[in-house]
């Protein structure tokens, strides 16, 4: 058969493709924990809900409004600055921009945030940053400092001080995050961010 003939003629290729391809399979994992933090029960009954759909005369529906408010919250920490200050992100496929919260929530809060006076790597930017969310915008100024995922950390990173999250609305209010770490590629970019 071509088969056996193909593994005759070329005996190390069978190695080398088995070989190139551990390599490849090693070195493109990354393992970030997450923790996945349920709504409690009365959140959800006070919340507004997922869906609202509004009938026209004939009992169609004349429009259908979807809000970005979650029945469940995954996330997981990053590190930002120097000594490393921990926030709590959304890792977001569907944007490619990190921002982090940087106003001291109130008493009852539970947000953490990132406070550049406390960080010996901060790099002033100060250009504004405004990003459309599906529940709505977000804008604060950038910034660079280093960033850690996981083992991983990048030096004098640009990312995204956000001090008005009033956009998100009760997604933020009583969510268990403190930013998002956009996961996309370059090209859907606020303002090109890379």
């Amino acid at each position: 058969s071509v088969g056996s003939f193909f593994v005759a003629a070329f005996p190390n290729m069978k190695f080398c493709l088995a070989a190139s391809t551990l390599v490849l399979a090693s070195a493109g994992v990354h393992k970030v924990p997450l923790t996945h933090k349920p709504l409690k029960i009365q959140d959800r009954i006070s919340m507004e809900r997922s869906v609202n759909v509004t009938y026209g005369e004939f009992g169609q529906p004349s429009s259908i409004v979807i809000n970005n408010y979650q029945d469940a919250q995954y996330y997981g920490s990053i590190e930002i600055g120097t000594p490393a200050q921990s926030v709590r992100v959304i890792y977001d496929t569907g944007s490619s921009n990190l921002w982090s919260s940087n106003k001291k929530p109130g008493l009852l809060s539970k947000h953490q945030y990132y406070d550049h006076s406390k960080s010996s790597t901060y790099v002033a930017n100060g250009t504004t940053f405004n990003i459309q969310y599906g529940s709505g915008p977000v804008s604060g100024f950038y910034s660079a400092d280093t960033i850690a995922i996981g083992e991983n950390s990048v030096e004098s990173y640009t990312f995204a001080e956000v001090d008005n999250t009033k956009g998100l609305g009760p997604a933020f209010a009583i969510g268990h995050f403190d930013g998002i770490c956009g996961m996309g590629l370059d090209d859907i970019s606020v303002d090109g961010v890379k």
